[in-house]
């Protein structure tokens, strides 16, 4: 999987040498919609498929209705509280991305398993910042009226990566003995993270990286295995809720105003608002 991975990120990075500036955002913004946006769009099903969850007996109508409510929780946080949202939007999310990533791996939700799959995943979010600084503090700037300064991002970095390091060094075998693979990894996406743009080199790890793991796991958890049925199957239950998600992004887009420069930080609002739900119910599922 992770050999089909590097393929499909060089063979993207290749094709965005023929688009101009303009083509390259149009390429990762469609990822994000479609397989980004995608893999979270079965939620209510996974988590209809679940044998416990919250401890409550619910029926498929409540579950959308607080999945919307969890949304509409944190799109009105982001507006309240910016910042802290948004440092919990990118807190949570690395805890995501790195479970993900680690979840078939070593045993989950011991505390180490947790706190080392939140400094890899905010390890990753630091390469992006650091190789992307002028578009990170505008994108912050718009979010949050917030100016971040370039001294903030390299020793973020260092830090990340130096507490990962004694982390892999000191922790579970599996993740020493992974070291090597796991560190190639890092360079693979510094490299993107180098040479993309923001929301390009966000797209490509977010897309091929983390989305595409997930629904394969997604699938599997549903369906028992991959097939050209269980894929159909996913894709048809998922359709009213993608869609849906379109609909809500672009209705959001419209209420503000179509400003090119608010587009960034409404689509990274939007996908913090969808987050913290979807972290939620795959969390149940890993905990199966």
């Amino acid at each position: 999987m992770k050999a089909i991975m590097i393929v499909l990120t060089f063979f993207a990075l290749w094709l965005t040498s023929f688009l101009s500036a303009s083509g390259e955002n149009v390429l990762a913004i469609i990822l994000i919609l479609t397989i980004g946006i995608l893999h979270g769009s079965n939620d209510i099903k996974l988590l209809l498929n679940l044998k416990e969850s919250f401890g409550l007996k619910m029926n498929k109508q409540q579950y959308l209705l607080l999945y919307i409510a969890v949304v509409l929780l944190g799109a009105i946080c982001f507006y309240l509280i910016p910042l802290v949202t948004l440092v919990l939007f990118v807190g949570i999310s690395a805890y995501h991305f790195g479970e993900q990533h680690w979840s078939d791996k070593v045993h989950k939700h011991s505390k180490f398993f947790i706190g080392y799959t939140t400094i890899y995943g905010l390890s990753i979010f630091a390469l992006l910042f650091y190789f992307n600084q002028p578009e990170v503090i505008e994108v912050v700037d718009d979010l949050c009226g917030f100016r971040l300064k370039h001294a903030f991002f390299a020793p973020f970095l260092i830090i990340n990566l130096g507490v990962l390091l004694i982390l892999s060094a000191f922790g579970h075998k599996k993740f020493t003995c992974n070291f090597i693979l796991e560190a190639f990894y890092l360079l693979v996406f510094g490299l993107i993270f180098s040479i993309a743009p923001l929301i390009l080199g966000f797209a490509l790890y977010f897309t091929i990286w983390h989305s595409l793991p997930s629904l394969n796991d997604q699938i599997k958890f549903l369906y028992g295995d991959i097939s050209k049925e269980s894929l159909f199957k996913y894709l048809t239950n998922s359709l009213v809720y993608w869609f849906s998600a379109l609909l809500g992004l672009l209705a959001i887009y419209y209420i503000i105003g179509s400003d090119d420069s608010l587009f960034l930080p409404v689509l990274f609002s939007f996908l913090a608002a969808i987050t913290f739900p979807h972290v939620f119910v795959i969390e149940q599922i890993e905990r199966e």
